[in-house]
C-alpha cells in the first residue's frame, strides 16, 4: 500500500473480498452461456500465439484453424515431453520454446503419482487462481447466509492453513505450490485480514504450523472463516488442539511462543511483537475445552460461518473428520485444481460438484469405457452420469496434457459441464486386471466405519504381488488400539465391502487370481510422521494429498515398518 494510504479495516477488506467475488460468479456465469464457443476460442488463441515457439513450429501450429485440425496435428502429452523444454528453461533462461505467454513462477507438483516435477505457470494462470481461488468463495458465502438465513456473512478474520515457502530457480523465477503464487498476491493485505502473522505464512523454512496457527488464531475472538488448500490441515489442526490445548492455553495466558518449540531464532523474534499475555482469552478457552471437542469450533469462535478446503473424494475421511469439531458450519469445497491447471470451481457451499471454468484451458475428455482413447470428445459431447478422463491444453505451454485424472460428469451449469473428481488413473490398483480405483477404496473404508464403528484415521492399500496369488493389503491407523480379536472381522467385512465395489475382486478372490484381502494396523502417528518427512524434504504441506496406494519402494519401506505389534 502507499505509504501515506489509510489502512483499512478488517470488515472494510472482507467487503472488498465478497464485491470482487461477486464480479467473478457474474463472469463465469456469462462464460457458462456461451462455453463451447468461448472453448474454442480459446485454443485458436493458444495456438496461433505459440505458432512460432519450438512445440509449435514442430505440430504446425501455424495451420491449425479448427478443433479437427489440432487434434489431428498434436498428439496427447505426458510431462516427459516438456522436461528438456523446462530444464532448458530453467537452467539456461530460454523462452519461446513451449509458449509466448510469460511464465512468472514454476509450481512444484506433491509427487503423489512420482518425482516431484517443475510445472511452467502463466502469468494468467496466477490471475485465475487469485480471481477463483482467493475472492470467489466469500461471495458464495454472502449468498449462501442471505439465501438460508437472511444476513449477511460475518466480516471477520480468517485462520489460515496455508504455509508459503518460495524458492528460487536458476532463471531467477519463483518455486513453489501454485497456491504460493497466487497468495503472494495477498501479502498487502494478509496482515489486516487474517490471524496469521506474515513472518509463518511466509516461513523461510517449514516450521510446526499446527502449533503456530492456533497460537496466533485462538486468541482472535473474530474469526469468521477458516481458509486453506485440502481439509487434511484443518483436521490434522484440530486433532492437534485436542491433544494440546493445556500447553497452548498456558503460551497465550503468558504472552509466549513454547520454548519447546523448535524454531530458528530469527523467526521467534520477528514473532515476538504479535505476542500479548491474555490470561482472560486463556482462562476463557480452558472453559471451553474442558466441556469437549464435539462441535468446539462455534465455541471458540462464534462467529465462524464457513470452511474453505477442498474435502471431497479422497479428502471426505478428513472432512468427515472435521465434522466433529465443525458441525453444522458450511464448507466450501474449492476447487477442482493442479499444479497444471485451474480446471472447476465450487460455486455453492456444501455442494461437492465443480462448474467447468470455460476460459482456464482447452479440455478434451476420453470415455471411460472408450476403445479408442484417441477420440476424445469437447464438452458439449458430454453426458451426465459417465466418467472420463481429462485432457488439457493449459494457458502455460502444455498441449494435450494427459493429467491422468477421472472426472464424473454430474449435470450442466447452462452450457458448461458441472463434474466431481473420481481418481487418479496411476492410483488405480490392479493385480490382475481388476481395476480398482481410488473412489472403490474409500467407499469400502466408509462402509467398515458405518458397519464397526472403528475411528480411522488415515489409510493405505497396498497391491501386494509379492504373494502368490497377489492380494489386496489395507494399513489403517486408528487412534484408538484395536482389540486382537476384532482383526479378522475386519478384515472380512474389507474384503467383502472391496468386493462389492468392484465385483471383479470378489470374482478373483473366488476362483483363486487373487489371494484373500489383508489387514494391518499402523502405529499411531504414521501418516502425521510421513507428512512432517516430506515437509523436512522441501514439499509444502498445501501440496501433500493422502497416500491412499503404496506404490513406491520408498512408501512400503516406511510403512511396512510401522505397523501395529499389537494387531499382527
Amino acid at each position: 500500500m502507499p505509504e501515506n494510504a489509510q489502512i483499512p479495516t478488517t470488515e472494510q477488506i472482507f467487503e472488498m473480498m465478497i464485491k470482487k467475488g461477486a464480479q467473478v460468479f457474474a463472469n463465469l456465469e456469462a462464460l457458462s452461456l456461451d462455453a463451447v464457443n468461448i472453448s474454442e476460442k480459446l485454443l485458436l488463441d493458444i495456438v496461433q500465439g505459440s505458432a512460432d515457439t519450438e512445440y509449435g513450429k514442430k505440430y504446425g501450429f501455424e495451420t491449425i484453424k479448427s478443433i479437427k485440425d489440432y487434434k489431428e496435428k498434436v498428439p496427447f502429452s505426458i510431462y516427459d515431453d516438456y522436461a528438456e523444454y523446462i530444464e532448458r528453461m530453467n537452467r539456461k533462461g530460454e523462452r519461446g520454446l513451449i509458449t509466448n505467454n510469460p511464465i512468472v513462477h514454476y509450481a512444484v507438483t506433491s509427487g503423489s503419482i512420482g518425482n516431484p516435477k517443475l510445472i511452467p505457470v502463466s502469468a494468467r494462470t496466477v490471475e485465475l487462481y487469485s480471481m477463483y481461488a482467493t475472492s470467489l468463495y466469500y461471495a458464495v458465502s454472502e449468498n449462501y447466509y442471505q439465501k438460508n438465513f437472511g444476513r449477511p456473512v460475518h466480516r471477520g478474520h480468517g485462520l489460515c492453513s496455508l504455509e508459503i515457502i518460495m524458492k528460487h530457480a536458476a532463471d531467477g523465477l519463483t518455486v513453489g505450490c501454485i497456491s504460493a503464487a497466487a497468495t503472494d498476491t495477498l501479502k498487502q493485505i494478509a496482515p489486516i485480514l487474517m490471524t496469521n502473522p506474515i513472518p509463518i505464512l511466509f516461513p523461510p523454512t517449514p516450521v510446526e504450523q499446527r502449533y503456530l496457527r492456533l497460537r496466533f488464531g485462538l486468541p482472535c475472538r473474530d474469526v469468521a472463516l477458516l481458509g486453506g488448500s485440502f481439509m487434511t490441515s484443518f483436521s490434522d489442526l484440530f486433532m492437534y488442539l485436542e491433544a494440546n490445548w493445556e500447553m497452548l492455553c498456558d503460551d497465550i495466558e503468558q504472552g509466549s511462543i513454547n520454548s519447546s518449540l523448535k524454531l530458528p531464532e530469527e523467526l521467534r523474534e520477528q514473532l515476538v511483537p504479535y505476542l500479548k499475555a491474555d490470561p482472560e482469552r486463556a482462562q476463557e478457552l480452558r472453559a471451553i475445552f474442558k466441556g469437549g471437542f464435539d462441535k468446539v469450533l462455534r465455541r471458540i469462535w462464534p462467529n465462524l460461518d464457513f470452511i474453505s478446503a477442498i474435502g471431497t473424494a479422497g479428502f471426505k475421511v478428513y472432512t468427515d473428520k472435521m465434522r466433529r469439531y465443525a458441525g453444522d458450519i458450511p464448507i466450501h469445497h474449492q476447487a477442482y485444481a493442479a499444479s497444471e491447471a485451474l480446471f472447476a470451481i465450487a460455486t455453492e457451499l456444501e455442494k461437492e460438484e465443480y462448474v467447468l471454468i470455460p476460459d482456464g484451458g482447452f479440455y478434451e475428455f476420453i470415455p471411460v469405457d472408450s476403445v479408442n482413447e484417441n477420440e476424445t470428445l469437447t464438452m458439449d459431447q458430454l453426458e451426465a452420469g459417465k466418467m472420463y478422463e481429462i485432457v488439457v491444453t493449459n494457458l502455460s505451454g502444455f498441449y494435450r496434457y494427459r493429467i491422468g485424472d477421472v472426472i464424473k460428469v454430474t449435470g450442466f451449469h447452462n452450457k458448461t459441464p458441472t463434474l466431481a473428481f473420481v481418481y487418479r488413473k496411476k492410483q488405480m490398483v490392479s493385480i490382475a486386471g481388476e481395476k480398482t480405483d481410488e473412489s472403490m477404496i474409500t467407499w469400502t473404508i466408509e462402509k467398515l466405519i458405518k458397519e464397526t464403528g472403528i475411528d480411522v484415521f488415515d489409510y493405505s492399500i497396498y497391491p501386494n504381488m509379492e504373494t502368490s496369488p497377489g492380494s489386496y493389503t489395507f494399513l489403517i491407523e486408528s487412534p484408538h488400539s484395536v482389540p486382537q480379536d476384532k482383526i479378522q472381522e475386519y478384515r472380512r467385512i474389507i474384503e467383502k465391502k472391496i468386493s462389492e465395489a468392484n465385483p471383479s475382486v470378489g470374482a478373483k478372490i473366488q476362483s483363486g487370481v487373487l489371494s484373500p484381502c489383508e489387514l494391518y494396523f499402523l502405529q499411531p502417528q504414521t501418516y502425521y510422521l510421513y507428512r512432517d518427512l516430506q515437509i523436512m524434504r522441501g514439499y509444502s504441506e498445501n501440496q501433500l494429498k493422502p497416500i491412499r496406494v503404496i506404490d513406491t519402494p520408498e512408501k512400503r519401506n516406511f510403512f511396512f515398518a510401522l505397523f501395529d505389534k499389537e494387531s499382527l
